[in-house]
């Protein structure tokens, strides 16, 4: 985990950004030596709100079980069949 002091990341905010952008970093934020705050890529910050969007839904997560059930069963359609019904 890559931790830095507030007052290094006043002073570095530019290349913190960029490389959140253009290596998917995630740099931890410390005040007084406690984790206060994350700069990472906002595109993984879409991502996973969208994971706790699909998490907290429970007719989703209903939909999601009942596929493994069907997968585990055996109850699977392939490509070709769908393909031919669009």
């Amino acid at each position: 985990m890559n931790v830095i002091s507030i007052s290094q990341a006043r002073s570095t905010l530019p290349q913190i950004i960029d490389q959140a952008s253009a290596l998917a970093k995630r740099t931890y934020i410390s005040v007084r030596g406690s984790v206060k705050a994350v700069i990472m890529p906002a595109d993984e910050l879409d991502s996973l709100e969208a994971t706790m969007q699909i998490l907290s839904d429970p007719k989703t997560m209903k939909a999601i079980k009942q596929g493994r059930q069907d997968i585990k069963k055996g109850r699977l359609v392939n490509w070709e069949d769908i393909s031919a019904q669009i």
